[in-house]
């Protein structure tokens, strides 16, 4: 279903956080999502657990609604020293200047919509197949 989740998850709705956390596989940055009132409040433990999957996000998803500009400290890794994480000594992230879009969508399904149509339509016009 298309909808306006994805908005609403970048403005950590539904009780939900992002914790920067090193990729196994690379130790490359990424957004692990966590729940606010999980058991222990860590992300890094519920990755630890069996079966856990969290879900993740890249830095170019988070950039929507953080300016990482002046808080990126390792260019190579992607590591910033700001947090979204309440519960972290880290700075808040400072908001980007798309914000407020991410906010419209996050709160207006049908605003979401009528702009996806826009410009889905766009790009099929323009040479995108669909």
């Amino acid at each position: 279903m298309l909808d306006n989740a994805y908005y609403e998850m970048l403005l950590q709705r539904q009780n939900r956080y992002y914790e920067q956390v090193d990729a196994p596989e690379n130790g490359m940055k990424q957004w692990a999502v966590g729940a606010r009132n999980q058991p222990g409040g860590n992300i890094r433990r519920e990755m630890q657990r069996a079966n856990a999957n969290p879900l993740f996000m890249l830095s170019s998803d988070l950039a929507l609604v953080a300016n990482f500009t002046e808080v990126l400290q390792d260019d190579e890794t992607g590591a910033v020293n700001c947090s979204f994480n309440p519960n972290d000594s880290l700075p808040d992230c400072p908001r980007a200047d798309t914000y407020a879009i991410v906010e419209g969508f996050a709160t207006d399904q049908a605003s979401f919509l009528a702009t996806f149509q826009t410009v889905f339509e766009s790009m099929l016009a323009t040479g995108y197949p669909g």
